[in-house]
């Protein structure tokens, strides 16, 4: 009996090579478990390039847009004036942007209350301005008449803008300080009445005896509170 239970015994027991390969787990396991706890380090760079990469993806999209945009159309010849804003080059139309300048049969007031025919002024100065050297056009959009929406220079000179600050066209955008000084020296419509040219094409001749009975409405009016 003693004997079967001394064999047992030594069978249990490990031999040397499975007793070493636990005694080497056991001291692996007690050094993490005394180790501190850590976290994993970021990689700066790595970090770094992630935050930029959309911002340089929207840089790249910015620039093949501007590389391949269609450049702006841009024509260039002798011009004939049409009406006190638009233009014709060889067979282009253009309408001059930024302005709008009076109908070629509209009427204004002058200062005596005179009538002068302010469209065909409009009209005789652009001719003018065109005749004295070839007209440069550029501009990137057309209107539902199929006209080119440009600015135009002779010389070097805005066309666009002479009209507004002579008082000969409204300013509609990038004019805005020459028809204020326009304005304040009262050239052309502005030494008078008028009616915008909107209103001229939409109501005719009609539109100015409208304008004109309520001023002398407002001024008799202005009389009696005096």
């Amino acid at each position: 009996m003693l004997r079967e239970n001394t064999a047992d015994t030594l069978a249990e027991i490990p031999s040397p090579t499975v007793a070493a390969a636990w005694l080497r787990e056991g001291e692996a396991l007690a050094r993490n478990f005394y180790r501190k706890p850590g976290f994993p380090r970021r990689n700066g760079r790595r970090s770094l390039i992630r935050r930029l990469a959309p911002i340089a993806a929207l840089a790249l999209v910015a620039l093949a847009a501007a590389v391949l945009a269609p450049p702006p159309d841009r024509i260039e010849g002798l011009a004939r004036a049409a009406d006190g804003d638009s233009l014709a080059i060889g067979g282009e139309r253009v309408r001059l942007v930024g302005l709008d300048a009076p109908e070629r049969d509209q009427m204004c007031k002058d200062g005596d209350g005179r009538d002068w025919a302010c469209g065909a002024e409009a009209l005789r100065r652009l001719s003018a301005l065109v005749s004295a050297s070839t007209t440069l056009c550029e501009g990137d959009e057309r209107d539902r008449y199929g006209r080119l929406l440009a600015t135009c220079t002779v010389e070097g000179r805005d066309i666009g803008l002479v009209l507004v600050a002579e008082g000969l066209a409204l300013d509609s955008g990038p004019y805005g300080d020459a028809e204020r000084a326009a304005r304040a020296d009262r050239k052309g419509i502005w030494g008078g009445e008028f009616v915008t040219p909107r209103r001229w094409r939409d109501e005719g001749p009609e539109a100015m005896a409208a304008e004109s009975w309520l001023d002398r409405l407002i001024g008799f009016f202005g009389q009696l509170t005096r």
